[in-house]
């Protein structure tokens, strides 16, 4: 089937809506899914790729396209030691996105759009981040998402083909099974939560947003080789951030004061170290120059986003 656009990933979180954003536009797809059958009466446009760092057939998934949007990747992996964690993330995120800019500079491909992760700045920032923050990524997963955009600046140098790299922070919205779904179950049962003394702030970004944002991606005329922030406009504290949830879900949620070296020092003692950082340490993003390159305001304000977490994540029996 023609298509104009190239998802890679479209059968994820952020893929699907991407998909039926660009449908509605009229735009013809062509969706790269890990598994097949997800989708009725779209079948014409899918093409399975099965493990990214398995797939060898990129020429005929870029054939015709103007435009791919890189977005499959592992997020996850089961073995906790290092080497064999990093060398899972580099052959799924480096090696598969070297694989896909390599075909799409023999196709011909105009733009490739990457979705990488603030994540390479690191976990943590008091001062806002900008696209010049230092590299310093704090897990497998973000070094990898590094690596894969050093690969493809690297391929499409000197090339017809350009390359837009976005780096969100947590993605969220109705269907995203992470940290936003554990916050609402938390808050549903009712307990006190001993959050009332945290005073951080952490950008996020609806998905909806970030779709947008990646269209505008995809529109802008070329050529275009550049690196951008992108992120809602409010950022939240994490009490802040528990009461909208509450109130959107029509839930009463007590907080309580407990200084935060203690409640840091009580999660790491429960294996949580990784969750205190979300929960207690800032990470605010300066988004300006994807706003100033792209005139672009994110058309979803926070609390819409909010509203459908609240309104979609299953809560357990009170």
């Amino acid at each position: 089937m023609p298509a104009d656009v190239v998802v890679t990933g479209a059968d994820g979180f952020v893929g699907t809506r991407l998909v039926e954003a660009l449908r509605v536009a009229g735009v013809p797809v062509r969706r790269a899914v890990r598994r097949p059958g997800r989708e009725r009466g779209h079948s014409g446009d899918e093409v399975l790729t099965g493990d990214l760092e398995s797939y060898q057939d990129w020429d005929v998934l870029l054939r015709g396209a103007r435009v791919v949007v890189h977005l499959a990747a592992r997020v996850h992996v089961m073995d906790r030691q290092a080497a064999r964690e990093m060398a899972a993330f580099e052959s799924a995120n480096v090696l598969a996105t070297k694989r896909l800019a390599q075909a799409a500079v023999r196709a011909g491909i105009e733009r490739i759009v990457f979705l990488s992760t603030v994540g390479v700045h690191g976990t943590r920032s008091i001062h806002p981040l900008l696209e010049s923050a230092p590299i310093i990524p704090a897990s497998a997963y973000a070094r990898s998402k590094w690596l894969a955009e050093e690969c493809l600046r690297q391929v499409v140098a000197q090339t017809a083909t350009d390359a837009v790299i976005l780096r969100p922070p947590l993605v969220y919205g109705a269907g995203n099974p992470g940290n936003m779904a554990r916050m609402m179950r938390l808050i549903a049962t009712g307990m006190p939560l001993p959050f009332a003394g945290v005073g951080n702030a952490r950008s996020m970004i609806y998905v909806g947003n970030l779709v947008d944002a990646i269209v505008r991606a995809i529109r802008e005329p070329g050529p275009l080789n550049d690196t951008f922030l992108v992120c809602d406009e409010m950022a939240f504290s994490t009490p802040e951030l528990i009461e909208r949830l509450a109130m959107a879900a029509g839930l009463h949620v007590r907080l309580f004061y407990l200084p935060v070296p203690l409640l840091r020092m009580l999660m790491a003692m429960t294996g949580r170290s990784r969750e205190a950082t979300s929960l207690l340490d800032s990470l605010v993003i300066d988004s300006a120059r994807f706003r100033n390159r792209f005139a672009w305001l994110p058309p979803f304000a926070a609390h819409a986003g909010l509203a459908e977490v609240a309104s979609t994540c299953p809560l357990p029996a009170r």
